[in-house]
C-alpha cells in the first residue's frame, strides 16, 4: 500500500506542508497523537485548528485531508472547514 493511502502519512504530510502556518504548538501536539495511534483526534484538531487561524489550505492539501477523512469513516461534516 501506497503510504499516502495511510490517514497518518497524510496527516503528516499535510502538517509538514504547514508547519509555518500555525502561531502555537499545534504542529507539536497533531504529530504527538498521530505517533501515539490516534489519527482521527489528530485530524479533528488539525481541522479545527485550521478552521479556527483562518487558514486557507491549498486544494490539494484540502483535497488530502479529505482523504484522510474518508479512509478513517469520519464525516466531513465533523470536521470543521472541510464540509464545504
Amino acid at each position: 500500500m501506497n503510504e499516502f493511502h495511510k490517514p497518518e502519512a497524510i496527516i503528516m504530510a499535510v502538517l509538514d506542508d504547514m508547519r509555518a502556518s500555525f502561531p502555537d504548538e499545534t504542529v507539536r501536539n497533531v504529530g504527538e497523537l498521530v505517533e501515539h495511534n490516534e489519527a482521527g483526534l489528530a485530524l479533528d484538531i488539525l481541522c479545527s485548528q485550521i478552521f479556527e487561524y483562518g487558514i486557507q489550505l491549498s486544494g490539494g492539501d484540502s483535497a488530502r485531508l479529505k482523504e484522510a477523512a474518508y479512509l478513517m469513516g469520519i464525516p466531513l461534516s465533523h470536521l470543521d472547514g472541510l464540509a464545504n
